[in-house]
């Protein structure tokens, strides 16, 4: 699978071909949620930008700081073999890399925030408004998101910020190596898409990081870090699918079909 590094490389070049204002446009508008946040992907944006862009739209017309909450896929490529390490169980590899990172360090690679970042800029200064954004990358939270390191320095932004986060909660096909691959295109493949999401904004309505973490090895999610974060910082909220695109992959992997990724929008509400 490629690096972090070169997806960020891969996402910037299709960017560059794509018309965001037209992109900004074209985006529904939707409400921000009064006490929660808005989840949009990080997947491609020929397929998926609409998603991003009504987060990005809402986020600018709020008038307010936002604070993003991106995946980590694993560092940058210089830190893989202490990042596999850590991921193996070692426990000095986790105490040193476990924590919520900012893109000066671990996170300088990553791409999942690159989209909303170009959107959420070019809507803010469409309306004559300077971006104000603060990103931070959870990494290996497990059970207990409240005890990570700087998690006291997250809680405040999120409380003097409004916030959204990312996620892609379904990695599927022969690419990602499912064991009985099924195509995007089918209804009933969505609907088992559906089914399996909203099993996972089930167990974090419940705040059962356990069980959500074997959901997310099951369906190859990435939200497994971000998902946690997001209830942690929000209890008892409702989350809610809002849309849903199964977004073809197999072309850019160089493997066969079907081989595609989940692209979601997703509420969260405080009850």
């Amino acid at each position: 699978m490629p690096t972090a590094a070169w997806w960020k490389s891969f996402y910037a070049r299709e960017r560059a071909g794509i018309d965001l204002d037209a992109v900004l446009d074209a985006a529904p508008l939707i409400p921000f949620p009064d006490l929660g946040a808005l989840v949009f992907p990080h997947t491609r944006l020929a397929a998926s930008s609409s998603l991003v862009a009504s987060v990005a739209r809402a986020a600018a017309g709020m008038r307010q700081d936002v604070l993003a909450i991106g995946v980590l896929h694993g560092g940058r490529e210089g830190d893989a073999p202490v990042v596999a390490q850590a991921r193996a169980g070692d426990r000095d590899a986790r105490t040193l890399l476990r924590g919520i990172h900012a893109e000066d360090g671990l996170a300088a690679e990553e791409f999942s925030l690159d989209g909303f970042r170009a959107l959420y800029e070019r809507a803010c200064r469409r309306e004559g408004r300077t971006p104000r954004l603060t990103t931070r990358y959870p990494f290996l939270v497990g059970d207990h998101p409240e005890d990570l390191p700087n998690w006291d320095e997250l809680a405040r932004l999120a409380r003097d910020h409004i916030v959204v986060g990312t996620a892609d909660p379904m990695h599927h096909g022969i690419g990602y190596g499912t064991g009985e691959a099924l195509e995007e295109t089918l209804a009933g493949t969505i609907a088992f898409a559906r089914s399996r999401i909203e099993e996972h904004l089930d167990a974090l309505e419940r705040a059962d990081f356990s069980g959500f973490s074997r959901l997310c090895s099951r369906d190859l999610s990435d939200f497994r870090d971000v998902g946690p974060v997001l209830a942690g910082l929000f209890p008892e909220s409702t989350w809610t699918l809002e849309d849903l695109r199964l977004v073809n992959y197999a072309d850019v992997l160089g493997c066969a079909k079907p081989t595609w990724v989940a692209a979601t929008q997703i509420r969260v509400r405080k009850n």
